[in-house]
């Protein structure tokens, strides 16, 4: 492979950067969805456990 230009290096870490911060945007939707219930089962047991 040749190296890469710097120029073509920022490019790449750029749209892994994007590429990333996508997936972790998608994994904190799906966490609200089922978060809402876990946090409700969490309060429930801390007040069992009081």
């Amino acid at each position: 492979m040749t190296p890469l230009t710097p120029d073509e290096c920022r490019e790449l870490e750029e749209s892994h950067q994007r590429t990333l911060q996508m997936e972790i945007e998608e994994e904190i939707e799906i966490y609200d969805t089922k978060g809402n219930y876990s946090h409700s089962e969490i309060n429930q047991s801390e007040q069992l456990n009081n």
